[in-house]
């Protein structure tokens, strides 16, 4: 019997953008078994309610929930807004939604912040210059 629904994996990279993480910190928390992941012969994968979980397991509670109305929403309205949450995250990372203007500004800012300066030579030697 096949399964209703076949559930979306997402790799590393897609899994990083998703959680708002650089990639290699996905994959230390995976080495560190901090988060769970499906792995198909030497491919990892992450499926959504994974992520979420992982996410869930990071929360830390506000010290001040006694604070908190008791007027708040009911657990499935969050629920369905968690839902939605995702659903938009997803279609932003299947389509790519970046436009070529923002990737090359990105590019550029990159490209000055991590330019190599030039060597000054002469400074800081440690030999002292005799009189």
């Amino acid at each position: 019997m096949t399964p209703k629904f076949q559930p979306i994996l997402l790799d590393e990279t897609a899994a990083a953008e998703f959680l708002g993480l650089p990639k290699s910190t996905v994959r230390a928390e995976r080495l560190r078994c901090s988060i769970d992941h499906v792995r198909v012969e030497r491919r990892i994968y992450y499926t959504l309610q994974q992520l979420i979980q992982y996410v869930e397991s990071r929360t830390v509670r506000s010290s001040g929930e006694h604070l908190r109305p008791a007027t708040e929403r009911s657990a499935t309205a969050a629920s369905e807004q968690s839902r939605e949450d995702v659903g938009s995250a997803i279609k932003a990372i299947a389509s790519r939604t970046v436009r070529k203007s923002d990737r090359d500004a990105a590019a550029a800012l990159a490209r000055e912040t991590f330019a190599r300066q030039p060597r000054q030579v002469g400074r800081g030697s440690s030999r002292k210059k005799s009189p």
